[in-house]
């Protein structure tokens, strides 16, 4: 999987040995790239409970910047992960 700020996601289950990357950008994470990675490889004889997962490197906070509109794609739940920068960007 490649990415450039978005997040690399690495699934493993060690018990049906089957591996699996996604790449999870913002309109990938929320439109449920995690969960069709999940059912994909629970397609391939996985069992939920034995799938681990690890986050690669990505963009940290402090260097990426949205403006309001963007910030208000998402749920009032989701407001917390958005810190206030420079007026109007979040």
């Amino acid at each position: 999987v490649v990415t450039a700020d978005c997040a690399p996601v690495l699934f493993g289950d060690p018990v049906a040995q089957v591996v699996a990357a996604a790449h999870a950008g913002w309109r990938g994470a929320v439109g449920g790239v995690i969960e069709s990675t999940v059912a994909a490889m629970a397609a391939q004889g996985c069992e939920r409970r034995n799938i681990r997962a690890v986050i690669g490197p990505t963009i940290a906070q402090a260097s990426y910047e949205v403006d309001a509109a963007m910030r208000d794609r998402f749920s009032g739940e989701a407001h917390r992960f958005f810190v206030p920068g420079a007026e109007g960007r979040w």
